[in-house]
């Protein structure tokens, strides 16, 4: 049996386009006006398998009419009948493998797949696939034109403005704000921190001198005590037997230094130790002598000395 061969309008680069709808499939070449085949579903519904058996003669008869090497396979295809569920229905990138297989079984390359709008009759297939992919071209990357370089060049030098004022008018500003804040926030942290050392150090020379001048005050309690004593010891001179005469008093090495003469009558220990303050008393020299001196004339007298000193107390004069 003989088939007349009837010529087709196809492009210069064929392809081989598959359409499925919910009245039915379709099989042409894209770009053309007419499809080499339209057809209804078996029972007016796709199959719950892959109808290989449906596409694959239409496929060997378009192959059969086509003259050169063989063209790619492309698919495409609108919303599925409502209320079935079908796991070969293409709309997910995870439902093409079938009709890659299919493509790969009968020789062809696989063009990709792309989505059109739902259709009611099974005459508007193969118009509304055709509209699918016109669309689907000029949406593409590649159709898009390169600008020529005049519009190059304008497009270059906006990109280049809203960059300068994005940078002259935004960030600038924005970053010159944060330094300022920065700064600030420098500065006034280093004056808390100064501050906070000035007031230390106050502290810290109040409490010094506090405890300096109670140190003083100590000491000077302490020095005192000694003299506080030989004064009780001169306050009672006048209701002693014999009179005693004072010369010199001295203080060296925390210590208090007396020297002076009394009547040759007086016993010096015993009034001398009663005249004690409690510390650590002394007596360095007692001994007869004249007053006055020589060469002078003198009548017979007692020459005393004798030492006082605290004991157990820091004698280091402030």
């Amino acid at each position: 049996m003989t088939h007349d061969l009837v010529p087709q309008e196809t492009p210069i680069a064929p392809v081989l386009c598959l359409v499925c709808a919910a009245p039915g499939w379709a099989l042409g070449w894209r770009g053309t006006d007419m499809a080499l085949t339209e057809q209804a579903w078996p029972d007016s519904l796709p199959p719950v398998a892959f109808p290989t058996d449906l596409w694959s003669p239409a496929l060997q008869l378009a192959l059969r009419e086509h003259w050169g090497t063989p063209p790619p396979l492309c698919l495409c295809w609108a919303p599925a009948p409502k209320g079935q569920n079908l796991s070969w229905w293409p709309g997910r990138r995870r439902r093409l493998p079938p009709w890659r297989a299919l493509a790969r079984e009968e020789g062809l390359t696989w063009a990709g797949a792309t989505a059109m709008e739902a259709v009611q009759d099974l005459t508007e297939i193969w118009p509304q696939a055709q509209r699918a992919w016109a669309n689907a071209e000029v949406s593409a990357p590649g159709s898009l034109r390169w600008p020529g370089p005049v519009a190059l060049t304008c497009v270059s030098a906006l990109v280049c403005v809203c960059v300068h004022s994005a940078l002259q008018w935004g960030i600038r500003p924005w970053i010159q704000e944060q330094r300022a804040l920065a700064s600030a926030q420098a500065e006034q942290d280093r004056q808390a921190e100064q501050q906070r050392l000035l007031r230390e150090r106050e502290r810290a020379v109040q409490v010094e001198q506090v405890q300096r001048t109670r140190q003083w005050a100590m000491w000077q309690s302490e020095s005192l005590r000694p003299l506080q004593s030989l004064a009780q010891v001169l306050g009672q001179t006048d209701t002693m037997a014999a009179p005693q005469f004072w010369q010199a008093l001295r203080y060296a090495d925390g210590a208090w230094t007396v020297q002076g003469v009394a009547s040759h009558e007086s016993d010096v220990q015993p009034w001398w130790q009663w005249a004690s303050f409690g510390g650590t008393s002394q007596l360095l020299e007692s001994a007869p002598g004249v007053w006055p001196p020589e060469p002078e004339w003198g009548w017979p007298a007692w020459r005393f000395r004798a030492r006082w000193s605290l004991t157990g107390t820091n004698q280091e004069s402030p």
